[in-house]
C-alpha cells in the first residue's frame, strides 16, 4: 500500500497545527516541567488525540524539576570555595573541586537522576495514543514529543548562546586550573598543604581570579523562574504528532502490520524524565519491533536533521532509523542532513538508554539562539516545517509497513 495525500491536504493539516500551537501558547503559558500549565496542555492533547486514536491513556509519574538546574549553583559555589581555600588548605580546595565536578558530570553532562532525591518532588504525566494496525503487529513506531517548555536563560537571552558556551568553558577551565595549582602546592608543601600560600604559589593563586567572573556568571545561566513560550521547543513536535494521527484517521489510513503510538511526554526539559518514566513502566516488554522517533523543535524548514549522537556526544542513537528517516525525507522531497554530534538532547536519549531503537527528527540549527529564551514564541511557528515533517513521517511509515 502506498499512502498518498495531496499537497493541499498536507498544507491544510500543517496550517491547522500552526494555528493550534499559537492558541496553546496563549492558553497554556509557563509550561515548566511538572507545572499545572504543563498538565493542562497535556490534557488538551490527550483530548484531541482521543478523537483520532484507537486508545489513549495518561500515566502520571514523580519528578524533581529543580534537579536539572540546581546542580549549577552548587557547582559554582564549590568552584568559588575551591579558589578561596586554595590560599589556606590545598587539601580542602581539592575536596571542593571534586564536589563541584561530580554534579557537573552526573547531572550536567549525562542528565542522570542520581541526585534527584535531594530535590522537591512534583507530578508530571505522559500521554500515549495508539492507532492499531489492520493485521498482526509486526512493528511499532512511537512518535515522541514533549509538552513542557524550557526555563528562560537570563544569560543567553541577554548575550546569546555563544556567551553561555564561553562562560561554561571558562568556568570548567578555571576549575581545572585551581586543581592543578592545588596539586602543585600540595606536592611542594606535603601533608595537606596547610598554611598561607606564598611565593610563586601566591602569584599562581592570584592569576586564578580571572576565572571568578565566569563562576559568578554561572548563576545566571538558569534561575529566572520563567518559562519560554515553547512554541518551537516543543509544541511544534506535539502538534505535528497530533496532525499525523488526524491525517491518517480522517483519510481512513490503517497500516497492515505497523502500529503507531504518539507519546506526549512531560518533564523533558529536566533531563528527559518523562520519556525515562514511560520506558521504565515498559521495562519488561519486547523492544525488538519498536522504533522511537523524537520530534523536537520543528521551526526551520531548510534545516531538517537527524543526529547520530546526542547529549554532548555521550549517547549514540541507532544508526538504522536515522538512515531510514533520511532516506524517507529524500523521497518526500525534504533535504535532511545527518549530524554526527548534537550538544543538546531529545527524548530519543531516554529511549536509547532503555534499549529501544531511537532517532530524532529536528528542523533547527544545531544550537538555536531562540531556545531557552523569550524568542521561542508564536512568531517562530512555521507551517512549512510542520508540513515537511508530516511528509517525512508518512513516507517513513509507508516504507516501514511495506518493508
Amino acid at each position: 500500500m502506498k499512502t498518498a495525500f495531496s499537497d493541499e491536504t498536507y498544507r491544510a493539516a500543517a496550517e491547522t497545527a500552526a494555528q493550534e500551537i499559537k492558541a496553546a501558547v496563549e492558553e497554556f503559558p509557563a509550561r515548566l516541567p511538572a507545572s499545572l500549565s504543563e498538565l493542562n496542555a497535556s490534557d488538551r492533547l490527550k483530548e484531541e488525540l482521543g478523537k483520532c486514536a484507537d486508545e489513549v491513556r495518561a500515566e502520571q509519574f514523580a519528578v524533581a524539576p529543580a534537579a536539572a538546574t540546581g546542580w549549577v549553583y552548587f557547582t559554582a559555589v564549590c568552584a568559588i570555595m575551591a579558589y578561596v581555600t586554595y590560599f589556606f588548605v590545598s587539601f580542602l580546595s581539592v575536596v571542593f573541586v571534586i564536589a563541584a565536578a561530580i554534579p557537573l558530570v552526573v547531572q550536567g553532562l549525562l542528565c542522570l537522576p542520581a541526585f534527584d532525591g535531594m530535590y522537591v518532588t512534583r507530578t508530571s504525566q505522559n500521554v500515549t495514543a495508539t492507532k492499531k494496525c489492520a493485521g498482526d503487529r509486526k512493528r511499532r513506531v512511537v512518535i515522541v514529543a514533549h509538552a513542557d517548555a524550557a526555563p528562560v536563560s537570563p544569560l543567553k537571552s541577554a548575550l546569546g548562546g555563544k556567551a553561555v558556551a564561553a562562560v561554561c568553558a571558562v568556568a570548567v577551565i578555571g576549575l581545572l586550573y585551581v586543581l592543578a595549582a592545588d596539586i602543585a602546592r600540595w606536592a611542594y608543601m606535603g601533608s595537606m598543604g596547610t598554611g598561607l600560600v606564598e611565593g610563586a604559589y601566591l602569584y599562581a593563586g592570584l592569576v586564578g581570579i580571572v576565572f571568578a567572573p565566569a563562576w559568578v556568571a554561572c548563576f545566571f545561566v538558569f534561575g529566572s523562574g520563567k518559562a519560554s513560550d515553547g512554541a518551537s521547543d516543543n509544541l511544534s513536535g506535539c502538534y505535528t504528532a497530533l496532525a499525523l494521527m488526524r491525517l491518517l484517521d480522517s483519510n481512513g489510513v490503517v497500516f497492515d502490520g505497523t502500529e503507531i503510538s504518539v507519546v506526549i511526554t512531560g518533564a523533558e526539559e529536566c533531563g528527559m524524565r518523562g520519556a525515562a518514566a514511560w520506558c521504565k513502566v515498559r521495562a519488561d516488554e519486547d523492544k525488538t519491533d519498536t522504533v522511537a522517533i523524537a520530534l523536537d523543535t520543528l521551526r526551520e524548514d531548510d534545516k531538517f536533521a537527524v543526529s547520530l549522537r546526542e547529549l554532548n556526544g555521550f549517547v549514540r542513537t541507532d544508526a538504522a532509523p536515522a538512515e531510514e528517516l533520511t532516506d524517507a525525507a529524500g523521497a518526500a522531497g525534504v533535504i535532511c542532513e545527518k549530524r554526527g554530534c548534537t550538544f543538546g538532547a531529545t527524548d530519543a536519549v531516554a529511549f536509547t538508554r532503555a534499549g529501544y531503537r531511537a532517532a530524532s527528527l529536528t528542523a533547527s540549527d544545531m544550537s538555536p539562539e531562540y531556545i531557552h529564551t523569550p524568542r521561542d514564541n508564536a512568531d517562530g511557528v512555521n507551517a512549512k516545517a510542520i508540513e515537511d515533517a508530516l511528509r517525512v513521517l508518512v513516507e517513513y511509515l509507508d516504507r516501514a509497513d511495506n518493508a
